[in-house]
């Protein structure tokens, strides 16, 4: 059998372009780039992570509680803890998914800043310095504290009967031209 004689598909396909070989070397070589293939192919083909491994607490400076507590009881938000800890913000968010341990310290830590932030009002209703205004929007927007909202649920005559409503079927009008 020559390399002529083969059909298109696999002479287009190997390497030694218009050579002749003999049957059982042609045979050989297919079956070499056959298994040679596959094995490159499952290579390919297998599961193995990609990208940068996620972010774990291992990774974490030794007194990361530490840091946490210490930002916590000093009013520092959690962008400020994230910074102390020099991680960014998708490891920060890997962390909070992936560690109940974390997820735990960061809400105590932001629960102290919460107090923090509670102390300082109480002390400026007693006549410390500071700027009230700046203090309640500061409430509201780390803590998502709201004024008071008044609704009147009463209806336009100030009953608390509800308007009865009406409904009419009024029949279809008919052209009598058409």
């Amino acid at each position: 059998m020559s390399f002529d004689s083969l059909p298109p598909a696999i002479s287009r396909g190997m390497r030694y372009s218009r050579m002749r070989v003999s049957a059982n070397r042609h045979l050989a070589l297919l079956v070499r780039d056959f298994f040679v293939g596959e094995i490159v192919y499952n290579w390919c083909m297998e599961k193995r992570p990609v990208g940068r491994p996620r972010t774990t607490v291992d990774d974490l400076p030794q007194d990361w509680k530490q840091v946490i507590m210490d930002c916590g009881q000093e009013g520092g938000s959690a962008v400020e803890m994230r910074c102390l800890l020099a991680l960014g913000e998708s490891a920060w968010g890997t962390l909070l998914e992936d560690s109940d341990e974390f997820r735990r310290t960061v809400k105590s830590g932001q629960d102290l800043c919460q107090v923090w932030w509670e102390r300082q009002g109480r002390k400026m209703t007693t006549g410390a310095d500071g700027n009230a205004t700046v203090w309640i929007f500061n409430m509201k927007n780390r803590f998502s504290w709201h004024d008071k909202q008044q609704v009147d649920h009463t209806s336009s005559d100030a009953s608390m009967t509800p308007n009865p409503t009406r409904i009419e079927l009024v029949a279809p009008v008919v052209n009598p031209k058409h």
